[in-house]
C-alpha cells in the first residue's frame, strides 16, 4: 500500500512551490516594462523567506489509491535546496520521513523497514515513481532561477485586468504559464508543459495569511491531468526566519546503512 500511497504523493508533491501572495485592492493599468517589473519582484523574493517550518496537513484523491488519503505532519524548509518532512499518523507514530539536501535525498518508511537513498537525486529502480524527491523539492521552493531568464523566452499573453499572463519558452518550446497578479508581482498561478506541449500540472495559491512582514498561502491547490490525481495542502502554525536544528538535514548514518544492505539484496 505505502507504494502506491507514494505515487500519488510523489505527483502531489511535484509542482507544490512556497511563492508569497497579497491580493490587491488597487490596479495600476498596464505599463511598458510591466513583464521585466513581474520577473525582477519573482527574482528578488526567489530567497525570501530564508527558511520556515509549519505544521501540514493535505488530501490526495488519484486512481493509484483505494480511497482519498490524508496525512499530516511537519515540515521544515530551508532555502533553497534543504527540505525535512515527517508524515505522522494515530497517537504520533511516523508514516514516513524525507530528507532532501540538493540533488540527494532520503525516503524512510518506519512500518516496513524500507529506505530509499540515492546522492544525485536519479530515480532508483525499485522507486515506485520516477520523479526524485530532489526534483519535487526543486518544483516546490524554486522551479525557475527568475532572474536569469532571458527576456527573448518570455511573451506577454494578457495584458488586461488585475493579472498578467505571461508565458515562458525553452528551446522555441512551451515550458510554463504564469499568472502574476499587480501590483505587487505575485505568482498565483503556474502551468507546467511537456515539450509536446501537453499540460503536466497546474498550481493555484490561496487563503493567504501574513506572518510577520510576508505575505504566504496557507492553501495550495495541485492538479496533474496526467495523472489524474489532485491534492490540496494546508499548511499551520507557520514559522519563518526561525532557528532551525541543522540535524534536520542530515542523513542518519543508521538509515544510509540500512539503504545500503537493501540495495545489495535487491541486486
Amino acid at each position: 500500500m505505502y507504494r502506491k500511497t507514494i505515487v500519488a504523493l510523489s505527483c502531489a508533491l511535484l509542482m507544490g512551490c512556497s511563492y508569497l501572495q497579497r491580493r490587491p485592492i488597487v490596479v495600476p493599468p498596464y505599463r511598458e516594462g510591466d513583464v521585466e517589473r513581474a520577473l525582477e519582484a519573482l527574482a528578488a523574493r526567489q530567497h525570501s523567506p530564508d527558511n520556515f517550518k509549519a505544521r501540514v496537513t493535505f488530501i490526495i484523491d488519484s486512481p493509484d489509491l483505494e480511497k482519498r488519503q490524508k496525512f499530516r505532519g511537519n515540515v521544515a524548509v530551508e532555502m533553497p535546496d534543504r527540505l525535512r518532512l515527517v508524515s505522522t499518523g494515530a497517537f504520533g507514530r511516523k508514516v514516513f520521513d524525507l530528507v532532501s539536501v540538493g540533488k540527494s535525498f532520503l525516503l524512510y518508511f518506519p512500518s516496513e523497514q524500507k529506505v530509499f537513498f540515492e546522492r544525485e537525486g536519479l530515480a532508483v529502480e525499485s522507486l515506485p515513481f520516477s520523479v526524485s524527491p530532489s526534483d519535487i523539492v526543486k518544483e516546490l521552493f524554486g522551479p525557475e532561477d527568475w532572474g536569469s531568464i532571458d527576456p527573448a523566452d518570455v511573451r506577454l499573453l494578457s495584458p488586461g485586468g488585475r493579472r498578467l499572463v505571461i508565458a515562458l519558452y525553452s528551446g522555441g518550446m512551451l515550458k510554463r504559464k504564469l499568472w502574476i497578479e499587480r501590483p505587487q508581482w505575485l505568482l498565483v498561478r503556474d502551468e507546467l508543459y511537456a515539450e509536446d506541449g501537453t499540460l503536466r500540472a497546474v498550481t493555484v495559491l490561496d487563503r493567504y495569511r501574513r506572518v510577520e512582514e510576508t505575505w504566504m498561502p496557507t492553501r495550495l491547490g495541485a492538479d496533474y491531468p496526467l495523472h489524474e490525481t489532485y491534492m490540496v495542502m494546508n499548511l499551520g502554525r507557520i514559522e519563518i526566519n526561525t532557528e532551525l536544528n541543522p540535524r534536520l538535514f542530515i542523513f542518519p548514518e543508521k538509515l544510509l546503512l540500512m539503504a545500503q544492505r537493501q540495495r545489495e539484496q535487491e541486486g
